[in-house]
């Protein structure tokens, strides 16, 4: 196995600067952002009133429903119960979830990289992924189950690489307690252990995961788990597909674009990677290829409507994926850590696939799902790369070809300043402070100081079709089953249960918050879906108030009640 140049300090103890720039990345870009990470428009709301509802003592997939598995609400659940169902608490998780995952990809990546491929993945996942903005940051992701499955399967990665099997298979059980999807990723964990091991590997956690779903699920019927719980995805409404179509690249509205950033940015990438070896090589053939590569790719970013560098580099990196994939499979047998590097590249496919062709510019949801891409993309660069070089020169060749990927945090700076630094309004009630983007929170404040005025209680509102943090925020829980009526998941079967909901249990309050669908092809509550739900409202409920903003008018939302005598 070739010695990673540069690993070992000169007390013999491994550098830790990788993980210094990871935790100075990370503790700088949360104070940049801190409590700014989401929309009230998006999946925040299920991530907070979730596992609240559960601490409440309201059971999971039963009273409240919740597509992922049970790990996320049990667990945060258990911190609202310890420190109290607050937006502090929950920022403390996500922060927790975040930092953790982040930790758990680095100690996989330190396993088989030089130095230069340790900093290259710290700097892009922390200073890159980790906090996209708008419902993309990790901290309060579109899904904290996908969070830790992600970095659960790395941590049970590097305790199966140390050797410690029953760490590792607790780790994977919870990676598939917190989402089932990480099964593919986790049969690469197994693939590094020896055949005996990989069966108690296997058994022990397979043996967690099935205990805690039969827990989760005990005598709920199939047909409740496939409208309110994990079996949701067994039976994909279209809207669901038309979503996936969209985050995964291959909508005919997409796929073109996606197509040409994906050949792009392999393009630039792939050509700087084989330009530059070529040149440290003095190998001419090489570095012309590698030149064309890079002028295909330039001219390729050029032809079509600009979107950032960044952006299209990043779209080339499931094709690279790919490439580091299929290189150290073929290296595996005469190298050990271009063994691990193809393990480790098939965790990355594992939870890549879905976004293979990178949609990042239509949703925000792709870096939670690439992260996983990182350590096997700076092997190809720090590692792989540089094999053509002279010995002499391979730790100047590995720092030059890995430089890209640990500066990229300075190309996307401007774009996380301008988010979260621009002037934001406070929404705040007695359960603590958000800051949403835009100018979305002068509107939401003046909903919730009026709600605080009427004194709502737990099961007294209901808002609709999002934005039921206001309810978190309140400190007060929704009476119905789903805590987001949108399009795929407020289907002809929930739309006849939410309106026997609510006429069973008359909220007295119902806030209407309207938001375009653009993700579910622009559906709209009441019009396209939700029409029994909309037709109880309008039946029962009379408008209090409408509130609309100074600046936007068109952004509104109004409050109803019920109607005297119904």
């Amino acid at each position: 196995m070739e010695e990673h140049a540069g690993a070992v300090g000169a007390a013999g103890r491994p550098r830790q600067a990788d993980l210094l720039l990871l935790l100075l990345l990370f503790a700088a870009l949360t104070a940049l952002s801190w409590r700014r990470w989401a929309s009230f428009d998006g999946d925040l709301n299920r991530e907070w009133t979730t596992p609240a509802r559960v601490a409440a003592g309201e059971r999971l997939y039963r009273d409240v429903s919740y597509y992922y598995g049970p790990l996320v609400p049990w667990t945060e659940g258990a911190a609202f119960r310890l420190l109290g169902a607050r937006v502090g608490t929950a920022v403390g998780f996500g922060l927790l979830a975040a930092l953790g995952t982040l930790l758990a990809l680095q100690a996989g990546a330190r396993t088989f990289l030089p130095p230069a491929g340790r900093l290259a993945v710290a700097s892009t996942a922390a200073g890159v992924f980790a906090f996209a903005p708008e419902n993309g940051a990790f901290p309060a992701p579109y899904s904290l189950a996908a969070l830790l499955a992600v970095g659960l399967a790395w941590a049970s990665w590097t305790l199966a690489r140390e050797g410690r099997d029953v760490a590792a298979s607790v780790a994977a059980g919870l990676a598939l307690l917190s989402k089932v999807e990480a099964l593919p990723a986790l049969l690469f964990v197994g693939l590094a252990l020896g055949p005996r091991r990989r069966l108690r590997f296997a058994a022990v956690a397979l043996g967690i995961a099935a205990a805690g779903y039969a827990w989760a699920l005990r005598g709920l019927p199939v047909d409740e788990l496939v409208r309110y719980g994990p079996l949701r995805h067994a039976a994909l409404p279209p809207e669901f597909r038309e979503l996936y179509l969209r985050v995964a690249g291959l909508h005919p509205a997409l796929l073109p674009g996606a197509l040409h950033g994906l050949l792009a940015g392999s393009l630039l990438l792939g050509g700087f990677l084989a330009g530059l070896s070529g040149l440290l090589a003095r190998r001419p053939l090489r570095a012309a290829a590698g030149a064309a590569g890079l002028l295909s790719g330039a001219l390729l970013w050029l032809s079509r409507a600009p979107e950032p560098l960044l952006t299209t580099l990043v779209r080339g990196l499931p094709a690279l994926l790919l490439a580091a994939f299929l290189l150290a499979l073929l290296r595996a047998r005469e190298d050990e850590d271009a063994r691990h590097a193809a393990l480790a590249a098939g965790i990355g496919l594992s939870f890549a696939w879905r976004t293979a062709l990178w949609t990042v510019p239509s949703f925000p949801y792709a870096p939670l799902a690439i992260v996983s891409a990182l350590p096997a993309v700076a092997w190809l660069a720090a590692s792989a790369a540089p094999r053509a070089v002279p010995q002499a020169r391979r730790r100047t060749a590995s720092a030059l070809l890995s430089l890209p990927l640990v500066l990229s945090p300075l190309a996307f700076l401007p774009r996380l300043v301008d988010f979260y630094a621009s002037p934001r309004e406070a929404v705040e009630g007695p359960r603590g402070r958000w800051l949403p983007p835009g100018e979305d929170g002068a509107l939401y404040q003046a909903v919730l100081d009026r709600l605080q005025r009427l004194g709502v209680s737990d099961g007294s509102l209901v808002v609709v079709p999002e934005a039921t943090a206001l309810g978190f925020l309140l400190g007060v829980r929704s009476p119905l089953r789903l805590e987001q009526l949108l399009p795929g998941l407020l289907d002809d079967a929930t739309d006849r249960d939410t309106a026997r909901r609510l006429e069973e249990t008359r909220p007295r309050w119902v806030v209407v918050l309207p938001r375009a669908t653009a993700e579910f092809a622009g559906s709209a509550l009441g019009r396209d879906h939700g029409r029994r739900t909309a037709g109880v409202l309008s039946r029962d409920y009379v408008p209090v108030t409408t509130f609309r903003l100074a600046r936007d008018p068109s952004r509104s939302a109004t409050l109803l009640t019920l109607a005297p005598g119904r």
